[in-house]
């Protein structure tokens, strides 16, 4: 393998044809090193853009004003990720800044016993399956589902057969198709038996939290020199959404988060903003 051109001399084994992977961690507020690391999944584009704030002084000795002097004010480094599994529950957490959690279906937790969907109907209309303390019902198993409707709970009759009532059982809905021999402004009840098999749900919450700072890892290898590895770590980066979230299109879809690298003096006090790490010779 070519080694790490030392020379002096222009080589081609400096050139730099990117891959690699981005990871994520948490930072230890005690210590102000990095926790667990994440993997993000496939990245379609990483970059790192240094903006600089600049003084410059011009010179009015002749008849066009030159600088003769500029000076560095200050330094920020700009970071951008593009990714593509997009419908990762912690990458969406990331990108709407809110929690991603695995809850308890409703539907496993206990039976249902003539639990009000709506009291005044509609034909043509959906609606939600809750319980009585207004947890939705997901993932159920339709067969052990039963809709009725009435003027009055005493006087409902069970809604059956595809005509009367359809049932979305991923997410627990009934829609009532038009021509059913509902009655429009009754209205509507549920009575379900859990089978206790009903899938978790992860739940993604949207701007519920303060963005954290990560420890962000660049694994790179250069194709360009026969897959030597790099490493780029960033110490302190904020990340936040950047740009629209396709949910319809005809290509895979994509999230871009851009944030500032920081300082962590705590964990880093050499080099607190980041390191690249070159893997050289053995």
């Amino acid at each position: 393998m070519p080694g790490i051109n030392r020379t002096g001399k222009p080589s081609t084994t400096d050139l730099l044809l990117g891959r690699g992977s981005v990871e994520l961690a948490l930072i230890d507020a005690v210590t102000g090193k990095p926790g667990a690391f994440r993997h993000v999944g496939n990245v379609t584009a990483f970059s790192v853009n240094l903006e600089n704030e600049k003084l410059e002084h011009f010179s009015s000795r002749s008849s066009i004003r030159s600088v003769d002097r500029e000076i560095v004010l200050s330094q920020k480094v700009n970071v951008s990720v593009t990714l593509d599994e997009a419908l990762n529950f912690e990458n969406l957490a990331v990108f709407f800044a809110g929690a991603a959690t695995s809850i308890t279906n409703p539907s496993a937790a206990g039976n249902v016993t003539d639990a009000v969907v709506t009291l005044a109907g509609a034909e043509g209309r959906s609606y939600e399956l809750r319980k009585d303390d207004g947890s939705r019902m997901l993932d159920i198993n339709a067969g052990s589902l039963t809709v009725k409707s009435g003027a009055s709970l005493g006087a409902a009759t069970t809604l059956s057969g595809a005509a009367n009532v359809e049932v979305d059982a991923v997410w627990g809905t009934v829609f009532i198709p038009s021509g059913s021999s509902f009655v429009d402004g009754h209205g509507i009840w549920f009575s379900y038996t859990s089978a206790g098999t009903e899938k978790a749900i992860d739940q993604v919450s949207m701007q519920t939290i303060t963005q954290p700072s990560y420890f962000l890892r660049f694994k790179g290898i250069n194709p360009a020199n026969n897959d030597r590895k790099f490493l780029l770590d960033l110490h302190s980066v904020s990340l936040a959404a950047d740009g629209d979230f396709n949910w319809l299109g005809e290509e895979f879809a994509e999230m871009t988060l851009t944030g500032v690298a920081g300082r962590n003096e705590l964990g880093y006090p050499s080099s607190p903003v980041g390191n690249i790490y070159i893997h050289g010779d053995s």
